[in-house]
């Protein structure tokens, strides 16, 4: 058995190996032989706490270059154990991060520096190919891998998975993909070592499993390989045993089929619950996907969010989230987006601002999503004033029956002021 073993960010209740609830509490890496961290542990607890997935969230120049500090030295000390030959294992999350802005002085504008809770990973370039999903149906795709028993509990659960890793320029073999056929888990050859990226579980001893499977990787390490003549020898029961398995392995397919699609479903159905909560680009991207089911061609133009067209019409539609009631400031861009745009085209289009006001309360207790100023001046110059909350009850209604989409596309372009559902 290898002599030192690491965990960062797992509850663990083995006390023979060494465990570190974040990993800037980690001693160096390479004084280990195992290092199983979730990927996770790297972020600092306001990023885990706010930012969603796919996004890096934008931190003082402190916060972000004590963590760009600790990703850098868990880079050369990954690299080290790997060198010698040591075990990786990540339990894989979707990707995020932390971004400051900066004045570039060259270029004359602010551009971002980003950092993701993948990049402290010796394989360049992998967090790029690490994408949000969810589910559980999960194929093994190697019956000789220690790890196979880890993915085959009901309890292991995925919510990340790789795009491609065929370019990333280091060997790989593929332990485990989804009902899509993406990788959910790969294991990397690098240097002498192996990094071995896993999914989720909510088994409450999940941690002490993969400790067992990576004690398990080394022994296996030390075993010779079965010849092929073997292959010909059977024990009592065998044959009917395998036989057996094969029909339980295929009924457990199907239901994982049938549960993965439906939690795809559902994941589809309740997206539009972040109209009440979201507030930047996850937002606008609800927003878009909102008013597409409406009936709604998107499009990008410009910086404008998104414009928008339908057989009743044309419009531009601005999303914006804030703390407070919003004020006239809001949509004064929308107004210049406006007049520009009906200007260029000679074409009268509809201003649309969706605005989802004071997300950190239950809706009921919001009170006046827009200022009397607002209200007026949207009077003014015809702009539909629209809550998310509103949206919210458009597509429900939808979804229902008890409205059509030409019903609601001729509301919306008719609309002057707040707009109600």
């Amino acid at each position: 058995m290898p002599r030192k073993i690491l965990v960062i960010g797992l509850p663990v209740e083995s006390t023979s190996v060494t465990h570190v609830n974040h990993a800037v509490e980690a001693p160096s890496l390479f004084d280990f032989e195992i290092v199983i961290a979730d990927i996770d542990s790297v972020l600092p607890p306001v990023c885990s706490e706010k930012c969603p997935v796919d996004e890096y969230m934008e931190v003082k120049d402190e916060e972000y270059f004590a963590f760009a500090k600790l990703i850098e030295r868990l880079f050369k000390e990954a690299t080290y154990l790997l060198s010698k030959g040591g075990l990786l294992v990540c339990v894989m999350k979707p990707k995020r991060g932390l971004s400051r802005q900066y004045f570039d002085k060259q270029r004359l504008s602010y551009s971002h520096n980003y950092a993701s809770n993948y990049q402290w990973v010796p394989i360049e370039n992998l967090g790029r190919l690490v994408e949000y999903g969810s589910g559980k149906g999960i194929k093994i795709c190697d019956a000789k891998n220690v790890f196979d028993g880890y993915l085959q509990m009901k309890e292991t659960f995925w919510t990340a998975f790789f795009k491609d890793v065929d370019n990333l320029g280091v060997n790989y073999k593929i332990v485990g993909l989804n009902d899509a056929s993406k990788p959910v888990a790969v294991e990397f050859s690098v240097e002498k070592g192996v990094i071995n990226f896993q999914p989720r579980s909510s088994h409450p001893n999940s941690a002490d499993i993969l400790i067992g499977c990576s004690v398990d990787f080394f022994r296996k390490t030390e075993e010779l390989p079965p010849p092929t003549w073997i292959t010909d020898i059977t024990v009592p029961n065998e044959v009917a045993d395998r036989k057996q398995f094969a029909v339980l392995t295929g009924e457990i397919s199907k239901l994982r089929s049938t549960s993965d699609n439906l939690n795809e479903k559902i994941q589809k159905e309740t997206r539009i619950k972040k109209l009440l909560y979201e507030k930047h680009e996850t937002l606008e991207n609800v927003v878009k996907e909102s008013f597409e089911e409406l009936g709604f061609v998107c499009e990008k133009k410009d910086d404008k969010d998104w414009m928008i067209s339908s057989k009743i019409g044309k419009g531009i539609l601005e999303v914006t989230g804030s703390d407070n009631t919003i004020d006239v400031q809001k949509f004064r861009q929308l107004l210049n987006y406006l007049l520009d745009e009906n200007k260029e085209s000679g074409d009268e289009k509809k201003a649309i601002l969706v605005a989802n006001h004071f997300p950190d309360l239950p809706v009921e207790r919001r009170g006046e999503p827009f200022t009397e100023k607002a209200v007026a001046e949207s009077k003014v110059h015809s702009i539909c004033l629209m809550p998310t909350s509103e949206l919210f009850n458009l597509i429900c209604n939808l979804r229902l029956g008890k409205i059509t989409v030409t019903d609601i596309q001729k509301r919306i372009f008719e609309t002057v002021g707040i707009f109600s559902a």
